[in-house]
């Protein structure tokens, strides 16, 4: 069974449950051969924040997500469960 973990977002005065695979960032940019501060970078996000989101210790919002896909140009949903 796949392990998830779960980020609350808010925006538009209203919150989102939000669940992101397990692992899902770390094994993406393994396979894509991307490097943290490339896309960090990209997605006008600090090293430090996507290194935490790959870690588990934050996660990221919903707008994130969006610019992570098309970074990574993957579906969005691939992302999220």
């Amino acid at each position: 069974m796949q392990k998830l973990f779960i980020a609350f977002c808010t925006f538009d005065r209203r919150q989102t449950l939000i669940l992101i695979k397990d692992m899902m960032l770390k094994e993406l940019l393994k396979s894509k051969g991307v490097k943290q501060k490339w896309l960090a970078k990209k997605i006008g996000v600090s090293e430090v924040t996507l290194s935490n989101w790959v870690k588990d210790k934050s996660h990221p919002s919903k707008s994130n997500l969006k610019k992570l896909s098309e970074a990574l140009n993957i579906d969005e949903s691939d992302l999220i469960n």
